[in-house]
């Protein structure tokens, strides 16, 4: 992780952890997952009559508050509602509300990271390998088949995203600019947006200065079952920066369908440098693909085995130098400027191989460079 702290840690709600987090890493930020605490509905509540009511109740405010004063206000209605003044453990859910409630923690970058994924996603890693009879000695031997699966199938979709696209959907420039940068995955999840604007539109404009705010309606699902919503979003004539306070480009890195409206309607066409992010760029070669993999030494690429020994000496340079900024500016002039003549050395020689170069560089990237961004964020997720 060259020694860059995470920045963002979803854990169980858990003290001991939460205490540890704050002591070991004070700069992250912590968020429960929020699976297991709605999980724990049933056995809290299992015994009331209105059981099923309080579950569907707490949901519908927990996930369809828009804003924190939204959520405060809707909160208050369901607690008085059911009589819960005095009951413990919804009190102290409130008071950590900042680690749990979506409109509280919507603003950190989570890379989409859903809290219910966490378990359908082990469970599809396993389908197949493992069942509830398997033996430790057989979980060690059929985990080592499930990574080796789930290696060909992430370079499988590397080779698909570079050698083929599928078709836009629109006319619109914007939509061209990402499906010529993003990954298939991510490609579908920015036309899935643009296609959802059919179901926005403006309701009011406001202009102070520089800024435009605008009140985008929304017909359609949002959050568990409200069908009406409405967003704000502000516009920067000055930059181009475009905000909306759903959050979700924030959340998920994807520009959603109501700053994709404001852009159109300011007849903005190619989507400014920020919003496009490095780490879903089908052009770069991602570091953690060339680490060795244990499920089979046989397989070792040539590529991964140079990338081993480079990765030890470097660790030894680094060693050697992180007590001296004087040393590690050296460091990085120097391997930089070994860079720059790889490079050339790949343009002469016609390779195909994409180089990342001219790839916008955001905060939440995870490219290859050499220089480590302060601000470089990695993500822990148990």
């Amino acid at each position: 992780m060259s020694r860059v702290p995470p920045s963002a840690i979803i854990t169980d709600q858990d003290k001991a952890m939460k205490k540890a987090i704050q002591i070991v890493f004070p700069k992250a930020r912590h968020r429960w997952c929020l699976w297991h605490i709605l999980k724990k509905i049933l056995e809290k509540f299992k015994g009331y009559r209105e059981y099923k009511s309080i579950k569907f109740c707490l949901k519908n405010v927990v996930y369809d508050s828009l804003t924190k004063e939204e959520f405060e206000e809707r909160w208050g209605r369901f607690i008085e509602k059911y009589h819960l003044e005095s009951h413990e453990w919804f009190l102290e859910l409130y008071n950590e509300r900042y680690y749990w409630v979506p409109t509280f923690v919507k603003d950190t970058f989570w890379a989409g990271m859903s809290t219910t994924q966490r378990s359908e996603s082990i469970n599809a890693f396993f389908d197949g390998y493992v069942h509830h009879q398997t033996t430790l000695k057989e979980f060690v031997e059929q985990y080592d088949k499930a990574l080796a699966k789930n290696v060909v199938n992430e370079n499988t979709e590397d080779f698909n995203s570079f050698q083929s696209s599928i078709p836009c959907f629109t006319h619109y420039a914007m939509e061209k600019q990402f499906q010529s940068v993003y990954t298939t995955a991510k490609y579908k999840e920015f036309r899935k947006e643009l296609l959802g604007k059919v179901c926005c539109n403006f309701s009011s404009c406001k202009e102070d200065g520089v800024i435009s705010e605008y009140e985008i309606h929304e017909d359609g699902a949002f959050g568990e079952n409200s069908q009406h919503a409405t967003f704000l979003v502000y516009f920067n004539k000055d930059t181009n920066e475009v905000n909306c306070n759903c959050r979700f480009f924030e959340f998920r890195g994807i520009l959603c369908r109501h700053q994709i409206m404001v852009l159109f309607h300011m007849k903005i066409d190619q989507v400014p440098n920020k919003y496009i992010f490095k780490r879903w760029s089908k052009n770069i070669k991602r570091s953690h693909t060339k680490v060795r993999i244990n499920y089979d030494n046989r397989l070792v690429k040539l590529e991964t085995q140079c990338f081993d020994k480079m990765y030890k000496v470097f660790n030894e340079v680094a060693d050697l130098a992180v007590d001296s900024e004087d040393k590690c500016e050296k460091v990085v002039a120097r391997i930089l400027e070994l860079k720059g003549e790889l490079k050339q050395e790949k343009l002469f020689s016609g390779s195909n191989e994409p180089i990342s170069a001219g790839i916008p560089t955001d905060s939440t990237s995870c490219g290859d460079d050499l220089a480590i961004s302060k601000e470089t964020k990695i993500y822990l997720i148990q």
